[in-house]
């Protein structure tokens, strides 16, 4: 999932933000983000710096040269120098650092440079934002489940008021209405890419949160999932210089519609080669196995 604007935002990896920024032509990561995601170090700064010290005699040097220097926005909402690199020198760090994340985080940069050259299409973004959506929401109610709310009513309490505070005051009755839904209506089926990656980010950044305060008892837990909604309400808006959630346009079509689409784009031309052509295409030998099976049940 990508934030931000065009020339510097975020991007997210499962649950963790990574934070780039564009340079001469292409994306510079920061690098303490990457070690953060790699090494799950509480202070993946100072893992980079003791890094950088101690392999130099493995030939680091000159990948270490490689980064550059960008401000970045630190959580505290400073402007700060931070180690970048590209995805070249982003993937000889990963080769350094032994981590059970390495393959995946790979194949995601791999994907970011994939999505770059493909240019994506809103629905494709929408599917993949909707299922790692999902998933990441189904973390937060299993975390907060064992935290106190443990309620079907509790739960969706959690949803309707971390609602309100990422939408600026607009309850989950007025989105659906202005998105001129039924009260029965999936919401999340009616929102576009960008809509659907700033609730994933959301409650992946709350529910981080409330482990990391080891918060407990249902109404602290509500209180800070409260919190850390208006916390990412403001960083889009403010930091990101986005635009808030209910100021997307509602897509022209449910993403029920938008998954059709998608897999007649991929069958498109299959069509063409009906049962009966394939048949009349087999071999007798490949055909006779079958045909001795249709003589048979036909008797």
């Amino acid at each position: 999932m990508v934030f931000g604007n065009e020339d510097q935002g975020l991007v997210l990896f499962e649950t963790s933000p990574v934070r780039r920024i564009w340079h001469d032509g292409r994306w510079f990561y920061s690098v303490i983000d990457v070690v953060a995601v790699l090494t799950g170090s509480e202070n993946p700064r100072q893992y980079w710096y003791d890094m950088k010290r101690r392999v130099k005699d493995e030939g680091f040097l000159q990948v270490s040269a490689k980064c550059l220097q960008f401000k970045l926005r630190a959580p505290d909402g400073r402007m700060r120098e931070s180690d970048c690199g590209d995805v070249e020198t982003i993937l000889r760090i990963i080769q350094s650092i032994p981590s059970p994340n390495a393959e995946p985080f790979r194949q995601w940069l791999a994907g970011l440079g994939a999505d770059a050259l493909e240019g994506r299409t809103e629905d494709q973004k929408r599917i993949e934002n909707r299922g790692q959506g999902i998933e990441v929401k189904k973390q937060l109610h299993g975390e907060v489940h064992a935290r106190g709310v443990q309620s079907r009513r509790a739960h969706a309490e959690l949803e309707a008021r971390g609602h309100t505070k990422l939408y600026g005051g607009e309850t989950l009755a007025d989105s659906k209405e202005r998105k001129g839904l039924d009260a029965s209506d999936d919401l999340g089926e009616w929102m576009s890419s960008e809509e659907l990656a700033d609730n994933s980010f959301r409650d992946a950044q709350s529910r981080a949160y409330i482990r990391r305060m080891n918060i407990q008892g249902k109404e602290p837990v509500m209180q800070a999932h409260e919190q850390i909604s208006e916390k990412v309400r403001e960083f889009i808006i403010e930091e990101l210089e986005g635009t808030p959630p209910e100021a997307l346009p509602t897509p022209s079509k449910s993403l029920a519609q938008a998954r059709k689409d998608e897999e007649r784009r991929l069958t498109r031309g299959l069509d063409l080669f009906p049962p009966a052509v394939i048949d009349q295409a087999l071999t007798p030998e490949r055909r006779a196995p079958q045909q001795a099976k249709d003589d048979h049940e036909s008797h």
